[in-house]
């Protein structure tokens, strides 16, 4: 893996906003916000109110970023219908939250509402669980990609911004982080992107042909094929038939029509589940609607597969997580990559659900690569690291091999460290003799 390059200025932040305000998954809900928004936007007209304007956040030796320097798209958020409405709704949440008197006009509302609104963090706690969002003046210089090149963390007060590739130096104009979760087809990317931070994404893994048709697939029902046909995500009755391009079967309109009903019920059903702890029977009745249809690629199956596993885990039910992650260990690895933190996380809990099940082999294997990756995504002294997965990994040593192993291991390191010192004190110059 690539040596990770820390954004060579941890940037700490006089945020604007309480870290611990408590916000779903989905930092962007709309139409309405919930309170835990009207009372962000509270805590920062306050800010602002009392000198927050004036202050200047470095990300550089000689550059730095005040509120009013963050994108606010005043002229989206003006003409939006949809934002309009949560304008409205929150001007009068906000007057019986604090008082007319203490709002600004109406044009300095729209510009606060939409830098707050375009320019938000989602917060992660030490397990990498969503619990709150702020606003960072110069971390909002980061823009987006669907393969980002840099990741976020948080350190209590403290954002932090990670390379995940190596940097020759670095330029700001280059790091790229994710502002949604890479598990959607390209259509609901960009939709999702629009929607929420006013832009059409353009980034080479939307403009990627071959991830695009996995993402809308389903099995081939030839016998001996089994490769994906793709289906396109618009299809009216005037459009060409859909052949599989290995065996040159038609894919007949019923199935096609299925397949669209299929991937409806599913997005209904995701979105109104908890990402970050689903209900296990909830995912199942969804992985039961789809059936054999959906290709083992196929964008939804991946991230319906994902919340079963999920919800196992949160549930105790070590064997259906191991189950499920297993038979989604291909898809997870395909849209995140081999190097990114949530494929990290995914080995993590796959990992810890082998320990539990006596597979420690391939548990520590998992948890090995999970932690290597992790190191670099957040530093090695994240909590995720030293208080859960490391204590996690000590638990092979109930396979008397791995604990052999280990102790001979560390044996043999205890040994290089000694001759190392010994070499130092030969070579080391006394005090009084230096020059």
């Amino acid at each position: 893996m690539p040596h990770l390059l820390v954004l060579q200025r941890e940037l700490r932040q006089k945020r604007l906003g309480n870290p611990q305000v408590r916000v779903p998954q989905a930092a962007q809900a709309r139409p309405q916000h919930p309170a835990v928004f009207r009372r962000l936007l509270a805590r920062i007209i306050f800010k602002l109110n009392n000198g927050g304007d004036k202050i200047v956040e470095k990300y550089s030796e000689k550059e730095g970023r005040r509120f009013r320097d963050l994108m606010n798209h005043y002229g989206d958020v003006k003409n939006g219908k949809e934002s309009k409405m949560d304008v409205d709704f929150l001007i009068n949440s906000l007057i019986k939250y604090i008082g007319r008197d203490n709002l600004p006009n109406y044009s300095d509302f729209l510009g606060i509402y939409g830098r707050v609104l375009v320019n938000r963090f989602c917060i992660f706690d030490e397990t990498m669980q969503t619990f709150g969002s702020g606003v960072f003046l110069a971390a909002s210089i980061f823009d987006h990609a669907c393969a980002p090149n840099c990741h976020v963390s948080f350190d209590g007060r403290k954002v932090q911004i990670r390379s995940l590739v190596d940097m020759p130096e670095l330029d700001y104009s280059k790091c790229r982080i994710s502002y949604i979760d890479p598990v959607a087809s390209v259509t609901a990317r960009k939709e999702e992107l629009h929607r929420k931070w006013y832009f059409w994404c353009d980034c080479k893994t939307c403009a990627d042909e071959e991830r695009a048709h996995l993402e809308n697939s389903v099995v081939c029902e030839t016998e001996d094929c089994n490769t994906f046909i793709h289906i396109p995500e618009t299809f009216c009755h005037k459009s060409p038939p859909i052949e599989c391009s290995r065996c040159g079967d038609p894919v007949d309109k019923e199935k096609i029509r299925r397949y669209r009903q299929i991937v409806t019920f599913t997005k209904y059903h995701l979105t109104r589940m908890s990402e970050d702890n689903p209900k296990l029977t909830d995912c199942m009745e969804v992985l039961e609607e789809q059936g054999r249809v959906l290709h083992s690629l196929n964008v939804w199956r991946v991230r319906t597969i994902d919340f079963t596993f999920n919800a196992a885990v949160h549930s105790g039910c070590w064997e259906r997580a191991l189950h499920y992650g297993d038979k989604n260990y291909e898809g997870m690895r395909y849209y995140y990559g081999d190097d990114h933190p949530t494929f990290a996380l995914f080995l993590f809990k796959l990992g810890k659900a082998k320990i539990y099940l006596k597979e420690f082999r391939e548990g520590v294997r998992m948890l090995d690569k999970a932690e290597a990756i992790l190191k670099d995504a957040v530093g090695p002294t994240h909590p995720l690291i030293v208080d859960q997965l490391v204590p996690t990994n000590l638990l092979a040593n109930e396979d008397i091999e791995i604990c052999l192993e280990r102790r001979l291991a560390a044996a043999k390191e205890r040994e290089r460290l000694q001759q190392k010192n010994k070499v130092s004190r030969r070579y080391a110059k006394p005090i009084d003799q230096a020059a």
